[in-house]
């Protein structure tokens, strides 16, 4: 149900242009640039969660070199998924991080 939910919403949402530290997106970007070197294969749900956040990461690298700079901050312009896998990304790390008492 969720995901029809998400199909609904997705025909709603527009691209948002954020700002992101340089660093931030300079690290982006050597995502994008990185080559895979084998095809993945079977994987368990924490793999495919885990590949998802590095696909999530590579495209922003790749809309990073499409879009221009500021001083300090770099403009982008992100798609409603890359918005979603960034905040569910912060999400899923801040609860483990709160799941192992380490704080975040």
């Amino acid at each position: 149900m969720l995901a029809e939910i998400g199909r609904h919403l997705m025909a709603q949402l527009k691209p948002v242009t954020v700002r992101l530290p340089a660093e931030l997106a300079a690290q982006a970007a050597r995502a994008w640039a990185r080559d895979e070197e084998e095809p993945a294969g079977p994987e368990t749900v924490e793999q495919a969660v885990v590949r998802s956040f590095a696909a999530t990461l590579a495209l922003i690298g790749m809309a990073v070199g499409q879009d221009r700079g500021a001083e300090e901050d770099v403009v982008v312009t992100l798609g409603p998924q890359q918005v979603a896998g960034c905040v569910f990304a912060a999400e899923h790390v801040e609860e483990r991080w709160s799941d192992h008492g380490d704080g975040g």
